[in-house]
C-alpha cells in the first residue's frame, strides 16, 4: 500500500510558493541552505521540487528550516521530503 511517512530522498517538495517566482527565485533561497542540483516548479500548484546532491544534504535542509524556515515574500514555505528520488530532467525517450 501507499507509505503515509515518506522516506528519506534528495529530493524536496515546497509548498505555498507565491504567484510570479521564477525557478531562479526558488533556486537561489534554497542554494542558501544547500547546494541545489535542479528545480521542478508547478506554477499552478504553487509548489516545487528541488533536487539536492544527497540525501544527507536534503536532511541538512530541513533540520536548519526546523530553526529558520524557508521565507519567499514574506511567507513561510513548508518543505518536506518528495515522494520522488530524483527530478527526472526530460521524458524518458521512447524506444523503438
Amino acid at each position: 500500500g501507499e507509505r503515509e511517512e515518506m522516506g528519506p530522498s534528495k529530493v524536496l517538495h515546497l509548498r505555498n510558493l507565491p504567484d510570479g517566482l521564477t525557478e531562479f527565485d526558488i533556486r537561489s533561497v534554497v542554494s542558501a541552505y544547500a547546494p541545489v542540483v535542479r528545480v521542478l516548479h508547478l506554477h499552478r500548484k504553487g509548489q516545487a521540487f528541488v533536487e539536492l546532491q544527497s540525501i544527507e544534504q536534503a536532511a541538512s535542509v530541513l533540520e536548519q528550516c526546523v530553526e529558520h524556515p524557508i521565507m519567499i515574500a514574506n511567507r513561510i514555505v513548508p518543505a518536506q521530503y518528495s515522494n520522488k528520488d530524483e527530478i527526472s530532467q526530460a521524458p524518458p525517450p521512447s524506444y523503438e
